[in-house]
């Protein structure tokens, strides 16, 4: 039988692999937050704009005015 866990069997690579993801952790955190505070711009200007325009009886009005807010808040996050 063949083993399959290099991983373990080599401490060595273990503890560099451990380093690389402590060293890379502020990175993994901020990409995080970042990507969680873009998913909520994006739902919630979108759909507010969406709402009140579809409410009003603008169906069209409120998909451009949705695309033209999700848009712009990617504009401001990367700006």
């Amino acid at each position: 039988m063949q083993e399959t866990t290099v991983i373990i069997s080599n401490p060595i690579l273990l503890v560099i692999i451990g380093i690389i993801l402590v060293a890379l952790l502020p990175v993994w955190l901020f990409l995080g937050i970042v990507a969680i505070w873009m998913a909520v711009g994006l739902f919630v200007g979108s759909f507010v704009y969406w709402f009140i325009l579809f409410l009003t009886g603008m169906q069209l009005l409120a998909l451009i005015a949705g695309v033209a807010t999700t848009i712009f808040i990617w504009i401001g996050l990367f700006r």
